[in-house]
């Protein structure tokens, strides 16, 4: 069980722009023009208008690739002034989804219930501001789990890898004990025995080995079918951490092993399962590359990726052209996919119904539950 995995796998540590602009501006021409391609159809891609809600950047982890987590942080919470100024913020700028991203706090530390609780708050926040939560906070108890499905319309955490070689002495994630796969593992089958809806992927280009990714594709195929509560799977290259804004790029050699892992997840995964791919971690030729590989979701698109700071998410209208002219058509989504609204607690379904009427209002197209139609 998770429980037995998490004291069996984490050390006891003792009690130790104008990004937003263009994109926002661009809402009314985005809907338009969806609405104007939306008799001839094509081929749908979907993403969540989100803002990112950090409690934490302190984290135990320390994993050599990380460009999340901050020194000096653990303890540091964001002020409620910060979150409710963000999220008035993003209220008015008609995005949907909250996504709770956390540093992390050891599970036996004297910080972890007051860590928690902020996550909670964070999430309550959103609820009351006209947000739908989605967190991904790391490995979590039961109990914690729970807590966060009375507040949340989905969750999420990163299997990464199933490298062995990338826990071990040397490896990426050699000082990281949350990363342990048995632990991360454990959480997703949770998530599955509780019924929320969640969102987990494979973090590329790490040092994994295309057999180990395979076996990745085969266990979340397995873990899907077993308890129907996978909604997505992301599957995202990494790019280096810079302290100035760069540009997403790929070799040849990564650009062709995407694709690659693209196609084998399509035909591995249960056709329901929605493969995503994040818009800011590639070029727009890999994106391309990858929706017509089987991939059908762009993520959540803001003002900022908290975790890769220096890539910029693309402009929504840009964006919408360049679908067009290869046959897509971009479509926004909630953070939970609709055969999941009657998991949810009655007060979240009511909200996520009144989001779906707003969509589709705006759009002026029916909003659907694109996961069973995507069929790329």
């Amino acid at each position: 069980c998770f429980e037995e995995a998490l004291r069996a796998t984490v050390p006891e540590l003792g009690a130790q722009s104008d990004r937003a602009g263009g994109r926002e501006r661009g809402r009314g021409g985005l809907f338009h023009a969806r609405a104007m391609r939306a008799a001839g159809g094509g081929a749908v891609v979907t993403f969540s208008r989100a803002v990112t809600l950090v409690p934490t950047y302190g984290c135990f982890n320390r994993c050599t690739y990380c460009g999340f987590r901050k020194d000096g942080h653990d303890g540091v919470y964001m002020p409620r002034q910060a979150l409710e100024a963000a999220l008035r913020d993003a209220s008015a700028r008609g995005v949907c989804e909250a996504l709770v991203l956390s540093g992390e706090v050891h599970p036996n530390s004297k910080r972890r219930a007051r860590w928690a609780s902020h996550i909670r708050r964070a999430c309550a926040a959103a609820l009351r501001h006209g947000l739908l939560p989605h967190t991904n906070a790391g490995p979590l108890r039961e109990a914690e789990m729970r807590a966060l499905s009375q507040l949340n319309v989905s969750m999420g955490l990163m299997l990464e890898s199933l490298s062995p070689s990338l826990t071990a002495k040397g490896g990426v994630h050699a000082h990281a004990p949350s990363k342990n796969i048995e632990l991360r593992k454990a959480q997703l089958e949770m998530a599955g025995r509780l019924r929320i809806p969640f969102t987990t992927g494979l973090l590329l280009f790490i040092g994994e080995s295309e057999t180990h990714t395979d076996e990745a594709l085969e266990y979340l195929a397995s873990v899907a079918r077993r308890y129907d509560h996978i909604q997505e799977i992301i599957l995202q290259p990494y790019q280096r951490p810079t302290k100035v804004a760069g540009h997403a790029s790929l070799t040849e050699s990564q650009s062709s092993r995407l694709i690659s892992v693209v196609q084998r997840a399509r035909a591995t995964l249960p056709a329901e399962v929605t493969i995503q791919v994040p818009a800011n971690l590639m070029t727009l030729r890999h994106v391309m590359s990858c929706l017509h590989a089987g991939a059908s979701d762009l993520g959540g698109i803001g003002e900022l990726d908290e975790v890769n700071r220096a890539y910029a998410f693309p402009n929504l209208v840009e964006l919408d052209r360049a679908l067009a002219l290869e046959g897509f058509t971009l479509t926004e989504r909630l953070p939970v996919y609709a055969r999941y609204d009657s998991w949810l607690q009655p007060h979240l379904r009511v909200r996520v119904a009144a989001w779906r009427q707003r969509i589709a209002q705006q759009s002026g197209v029916q909003t659907r539950d694109v996961a069973s139609e995507l069929k790329l």
